[in-house]
């Protein structure tokens, strides 16, 4: 956020923009929804206070800032302000997911907003990911908030076990992004899975390991001769990694 400031304060200096001080006291009596259609107002002064009191409400901004994704021609300046209002904007874009108007919004959102630093969002991530139209935003943000995110790795390894192919091939893309030795054994197993998609996701994520799984290459070299072209094709790209 003190970037965010930074950033906006370098912006006004640029423009000779300064919000005009009965519009700021105004601002803060608005509703989220009035401060975001506030956005698009004609006056730079008032954009910028209008941008800043949204800002400054975090978390209850986020689902008027999806409402308004609707609007294309908002909707990356929309996607920039939902981003630097961070991790606090996921719980409430979780909540979104299931909305029959705003979920596919809300998932866009989701799925640029979580980082690393969203660790703590990770089991709701992997709970998401078995909502059919909310897996491919939950299993985007799941990947990003993995990094390196071993405190997560068992819950990660047992959605890998899920009835579901799909959970399994997001949960396996996971654990790639996860890292380090506990991850090898699992992955190895989803070598052998019998749905051609989690083998490859299986195989792409040892590559991503490089070194690390370098006792996965017996198990690379038999899914390098696996009768699906995918499978063959990262099993044959991880092997290059593993021995690298």
């Amino acid at each position: 956020m003190l970037f965010l400031a930074c950033a906006l304060s370098y912006t006004r200096a640029q423009a000779g923009v300064i919000p005009d001080a009965a519009v700021v006291v105004s601002a803060k009596t608005m509703t989220p929804e009035e401060l975001v259609r506030g956005l698009s107002d004609r006056d730079p002064g008032r954009r910028l206070a209008y941008r800043d009191e949204t800002l400054a409400r975090g978390a209850a901004a986020v689902p008027a800032l999806v409402g308004e994704m609707r609007n294309r021609y908002h909707r990356e300046r929309i996607l920039q302000l939902i981003e630097s209002i961070g991790d606090a904007a996921v719980p409430p874009l979780l909540g979104l997911l299931d909305d029959p108007v705003l979920g596919s919004q809300a998932g866009t959102a989701l799925a640029r907003t979580a980082k690393p630093a969203s660790q703590t969002r990770i089991p709701d991530f992997l709970r998401c990911l078995k909502v059919e139209n909310s897996r491919n935003a939950c299993g985007t943000a799941l990947a990003k908030a993995a990094k390196g995110a071993q405190a997560h790795l068992p819950a990660i390894v047992k959605t890998a076990k899920d009835g579901d192919p799909v959970v399994r091939t997001f949960a396996c893309a996971a654990m790639g992004e996860v890292g380090g030795g506990g991850a090898v054994e699992p992955l190895m197993a989803a070598l052998s899975d019998p749905v051609a998609i989690v083998r490859a996701a299986a195989a792409a994520s040892l590559g991503r390991m490089g070194r690390t799984a370098l006792p996965a290459r017996v198990a690379l070299k038999a899914a390098a001769k696996d009768a699906d072209p995918d499978v063959r094709h990262e099993a044959g790209e991880a092997l290059k990694r593993v021995r690298g």
